[in-house]
């Protein structure tokens, strides 16, 4: 029984993804460096969460800003956001099943916690 060494894998693959990886971040550079600016002017306190740069202790944080309007804005927009994608009064989540056996399983239908389970383990 010959057991012959197989060969290994060509690293022309790792070096492609390496490449394209390296390419995608320079393209991407740009776009970074903007919502840097951006973000040094809206929302200074932030801006080091989200773009992986270093909080220097004791820096200038509110420099670049010339008013409180982007701010506040931003805020507002953000409730706005939150208001219409989660609201307060209505169900904005669910489970459904699609297997016709699961939603005859009573504990399946307790999970749901919607109107439907519970009038189905009233009536049944």
């Amino acid at each position: 029984m010959d057991i012959t060494a197989t060969p290994a894998p060509s690293s022309s693959r790792g070096t492609e993804v390496a490449n394209l990886l390296a390419q995608l971040r320079q393209d991407r550079s740009t776009l970074d460096a903007h919502c840097v600016e951006i973000a040094e002017r809206m929302l200074p306190r932030d801006r080091y969460a989200f773009f992986n740069q270093m909080n220097i202790e004791g820096s200038k944080r509110t420099d670049m800003i010339l008013d409180a309007t982007a701010a506040k804005g931003l805020e507002r927009f953000g409730a706005a956001m939150e208001s219409l994608l989660t609201p307060r009064g209505s169900t904005w989540h669910s489970l459904t099943q699609n297997d016709p056996k699961l939603k005859k399983i009573l504990r399946v239908q307790n999970l749901r916690g919607d109107k439907q389970g519970e009038t189905q383990r009233q009536s049944g």
